[in-house]
């Protein structure tokens, strides 16, 4: 998985443009909220369909499939709940485009993310483990 490279460098970009853009385009609390989740979401729903497709998950989840969404929706409101990042991003633009250059803020984004996203996944393998009968 490449969460980091890609999360990483998608959320550098995004802030930074957001954060230099014309006093008529300045962009919001809530913009940036809604571009991070586009972006948080789309990683998510790439790499937890590779994890779906995986021949042993597959073969557990052909009685009891585990819907897609419920994994990103579960980890993107663990992403959301993060006090630290609420705090970060509610500083001023300028702010937030020099941290969005920094490797410590763009790793403190991926990993909360991926945090979520694993214990959602493990929450979801653990309920899928309990209903598997061995009997034919």
């Amino acid at each position: 998985m490449q969460y980091r490279r890609f999360l990483s460098f998608t959320v550098a970009a995004m802030i930074s443009a957001a954060a230099h853009s014309a006093p008529a385009q300045e962009f919001t609390y809530e913009t940036l909220k809604a571009e991070l989740t586009k972006v948080t979401r789309a990683v998510c729903e790439k790499e937890s369909a590779k994890l779906l497709e995986f021949k042993g998950v597959k073969v557990l989840t052909e009685s009891q499939p585990i819907p897609r969404g419920v994994i990103c929706t579960c980890a993107q409101e663990r992403f959301d709940q993060d006090p630290k990042i609420e705090q970060l991003l509610r500083r001023p633009g300028q702010e937030i485009a020099a941290l969005a250059t920094t490797e410590k803020f763009n790793a403190y984004l991926t990993v909360r993310y991926m945090t979520g996203m694993l214990e959602c996944t493990a929450k979801e393998f653990s309920e899928t483990l309990q209903g598997v009968s061995f009997e034919k």
